[in-house]
């Protein structure tokens, strides 16, 4: 299973790149945001989903562990594949589409190519239990992106949403990721 991989960018199409890693060029599918913002050379250091089926073997590469939390988390809906996934991921952040579902906001949803009214309301009627709820008084200046990925890590490992609020309450906020995380499960 490949969960990470660390290399260069050496091809970039619309909706995938090409990483070298250890002389071994590895095709992963990304959200267009995120290959618009690539160059290539560039270094990059990438979360992996893998998509198995019959016919096919294909990575998807994410910067963010609540993006990559997300994307396999939809993958579970029926009627969301690879495609839907990366497309609703391309409308926002991930908090985004958290607070959409949290919130059952259509509308939103509706906005990803691919998404109608129906596979929206599913969506929402089967992921609303399982992304974190997102507190009504959130500010994006309050917390940093190292403590969403740490409370998305932390969730992604089967903690309920409001467990880890409680976990991260006691965390220092201005540590790396990984140090967050080892504080939060000491702490439990």
């Amino acid at each position: 299973m490949i969960g990470y991989l660390k290399g260069k960018i050496r091809a970039i199409n619309f909706e995938s790149v090409v990483v070298e890693v250890g002389g071994v060029g590895y095709g992963v599918h990304m959200c267009v945001r995120d290959v618009a913002n690539l160059k290539s050379g560039q270094e990059v250091e990438l979360l992996i989903s893998e998509a198995i089926r019959e016919q096919s073997y294909d990575l998807y590469g994410f910067f963010e562990v609540s993006e990559q939390h997300i994307f396999d988390q939809l993958l579970k809906v029926s009627g969301v594949g690879p495609r839907i996934g990366l497309a609703l991921l391309g409308i926002g952040q991930a908090n985004d589409l958290f607070a959409a579902i949290s919130s059952e906001d259509l509308s939103y949803l509706t906005r990803a190519p691919g998404v109608g009214k129906k596979l929206a309301e599913k969506m929402i009627i089967e992921l609303r239990d399982k992304v974190p709820k997102l507190d009504p008084t959130y500010n994006n200046e309050q917390e940093s992106g190292a403590t969403i990925d740490a409370e998305a890590a932390l969730i992604s490992l089967g903690f309920k949403a409001s467990d880890v609020k409680q976990m991260m309450d006691t965390v220092d906020k201005m540590l790396p990721v990984e140090d967050q995380i080892k504080q939060a499960l000491k702490r439990n």
